[in-house]
């Protein structure tokens, strides 16, 4: 063989490298946009599924009620604020979640919050009337799902973890 086929070979290997590199690149940014859109659409459900819990029959006075929800996207906590707890006690008992603090010293209307890391994400940004002891609690993920108990006070939703 001559050098011309010599040639012919090591430019066909160039190409095949650059077209697996371009399939590798492409084929890992659509994977990785599928698992985000993914963790998306596991917080929406998380988040719609809790909004009804909050809002539904569970508010009925005198129901009692055990829930679990799937943690979306790896969440170690779900957090919720009793604002009318809360405000009362100068944000007392959330000094180990700063972003929440913040958010409650802002007056912003967020009462439940997903925390990951340390960090910590408004879910339902509006201020439902919910009742927990202290006026703030964490419930934490235990193997991939949150555990409610929810009790009914007529006008709010009592809170614990379950």
């Amino acid at each position: 063989m001559g050098k011309k086929g010599q040639i012919n070979h090591i430019f066909i290997y160039i190409v095949a490298l650059i077209i697996m590199g371009l399939i590798m690149f492409f084929g890992y940014s659509a994977i990785a946009s599928t698992i985000e859109k993914g963790c998306e659409v596991q917080k929406v459900t998380f988040k719609n599924r809790l909004d009804s819990f909050l809002t539904g029959r569970h508010r009925s006075f005198g129901t009692n009620m055990r829930e679990s929800l799937q943690a979306p996207c790896g969440y170690e906590e779900v957090c919720f604020v009793d604002y009318d707890k809360v405000q009362s006690q100068n944000s007392v008992g959330i000094e180990g979640h700063p972003i929440i603090a913040s958010s409650v010293e802002d007056g912003a209307a967020a009462t439940v919050f997903l925390v990951k890391e340390g960090f910590s994400e408004p879910i339902l940004e509006k201020k439902l009337r919910v009742s927990v002891n202290d006026g703030f609690v964490c419930i934490p993920n235990k193997g991939g799902v949150f555990k409610f108990f929810f009790s009914g006070q007529g006008d709010r939703v009592k809170i614990r973890e379950g």
